[in-house]
């Protein structure tokens, strides 16, 4: 039999600490989403969610503006001096296995790259800034409740409705049935007899169990609130708070076109940019393949919310790709080689 002492501590946390690097950011992003979602939760609760991660991911992508431009500058430099590189590259093409001749090779390249003032590797800056903000969005999607004060308020309501109304037998059940198998083996301990600790057990239910959750309730008591709940994760149809393999149809939807958007928006900026040397041409090849269908199974694996990040940001990242675009093209046209 399970002891109502054992019912009341539960030994373990619901989620990791997110880390000296990604807590920060986590923070702030919360604190930015919060503000966000209070306003549009203010005008239309339905979809709150949806749209709040859509202008916080509008927010981020104008905040890297800067780092775009200086990527696609560098792009349209890196498309001026392929010319010149084929140049050096054919120069030295039958030597090659001479170690001296290579070593000169790079010396005429370096020297093109300082003159254009060119840095090969300034079109990694983006992507790399983008992944602790990827995983940082990523810690409030799992725990909104500690983030988004509307959520959280949410959640204490059903908690305080369950502590109040909950037999003790539905108690049992609920901590050894549903609560203890998603709890780690060790750190601290979870009450579910308070109000605090229940949020962070009900934050962590997936579909399934907010199902057997109702059933240990008076029929109709917690209808209201899990309405709400369910209205503020709905998007589109889609239930941003559940991961794509809970609710496969229609979340899969998620990763298919966060995989495309991510192969469109690198296909478009290496289309018109292919590398003078084979061997980084295959390569942009490669990743230009791989890159999207990690993204897929990326998104796959994460709450369906951040994957609407990463598809926002992407179509965001086209559309701004397609201007930048317009703008070097019409700049190299009438300034020839100078930029």
């Amino acid at each position: 039999m399970f002891s109502f002492s054992s019912l009341v501590l539960l030994a373990a946390t619901l989620e990791s600490d997110p880390g000296k690097i990604v807590g920060p950011i986590s923070k702030l992003f919360g604190i930015v989403l919060n503000f966000i979602f209070n306003i549009v939760y203010s005008i239309t609760p339905s979809h709150s969610m949806g749209i709040s991660i859509i202008l916080l991911t509008i927010f981020v992508r104008i905040l890297m503006i800067p780092l775009a431009v200086k990527q696609q500058k560098s792009m349209f430099v890196m498309r001026k001096l392929q010319p010149e590189m084929r140049k050096i590259q054919d120069k030295y093409k039958d030597m090659l296995e001479d170690p001296e001749a290579k070593r000169k090779m790079n010396m005429e390249m370096q020297g093109l790259y300082t003159k254009f003032k060119y840095n090969p590797f300034s079109g990694c800056l983006p992507m790399i800034i983008q992944l602790p903000i990827f995983i940082g969005l990523y810690y409030v999607m799992r725990n909104p409740y500690q983030f988004i004060d509307e959520i959280y308020e949410l959640y204490k309501q059903i908690g305080n409705v369950f502590i109040e109304n909950a037999s003790f037998e539905s108690m049992q059940d609920f901590a050894v049935n549903i609560v203890k198998p998603m709890l780690p083996q060790n750190d601290v301990n979870i009450n579910i007899l308070n109000v605090d600790d229940l949020v962070k057990v009900l934050d962590k239910l997936n579909a399934g169990n907010w199902e057997i959750f109702k059933g240990y309730l008076p029929d109709g008591s917690i209808n209201s609130l899990l309405e709400r709940k369910d209205s503020i994760n709905a998007f589109l149809g889609l239930n941003l708070s559940a991961m794509p393999d809970e609710v496969i149809i229609p979340n899969i939807a998620i990763p298919i076109i966060s995989g495309f958007t991510t192969y469109l928006s690198g296909w478009l900026m290496t289309r018109k940019n292919q590398a003078a040397d084979p061997a980084v041409k295959t390569q942009q090849r490669i990743m230009n393949i791989t890159m999207p269908l990690f993204m897929a199974y990326v998104t796959f694996r994460v709450p369906c919310g951040v994957g609407l990040y990463w598809t926002t940001s992407n179509v965001f990242q086209i559309v701004q790709y397609m201007f930048l675009n317009k703008h070097y093209e019409k700049r190299m046209s009438e300034e020839g080689t100078k930029m």
